[in-house]
């Protein structure tokens, strides 16, 4: 979640043209989405980025601090009290982990 405050990048074509060759990632990654001790203003600035974007769907991929922070988001979104944009936006979580920790599934 960290990567919507700092900037976003196209993923055209010509952008991942030949990144199968490469090990990695061109994504930008943080360890974790936002401090389970942040408050509301925390929240709100990436909110509103998502707003200024013009962002209504988000995708998200990853563990459980990124579900959280996406969680967070979705109930501020919801909150008439705290979203005064009236910003409506739906947003899907996509589990990531290297710990086999996923119920109902043998690997993942």
């Amino acid at each position: 979640l960290e990567s919507i405050l700092k900037g976003l990048m196209k993923l055209g074509p010509k952008e991942v043209l030949g990144i199968n060759l490469e090990g990695g990632t061109i994504l930008t990654s943080s360890r974790g989405g936002l401090s389970p001790s942040s408050d509301d203003s925390e929240i709100e600035k990436v909110f509103n980025r998502l707003v200024d974007l013009g962002i209504n769907m988000l995708f998200i991929i990853g563990g459980d601090g990124t579900h959280r922070g996406a969680y967070r988001i979705s109930k501020f979104a919801s909150d008439p009290k705290k979203n005064k944009r009236n910003w409506k936006i739906a947003i899907a979580g996509v589990p990531k982990t290297i710990d086999n920790d996923m119920g109902v599934i043998d690997t993942s």
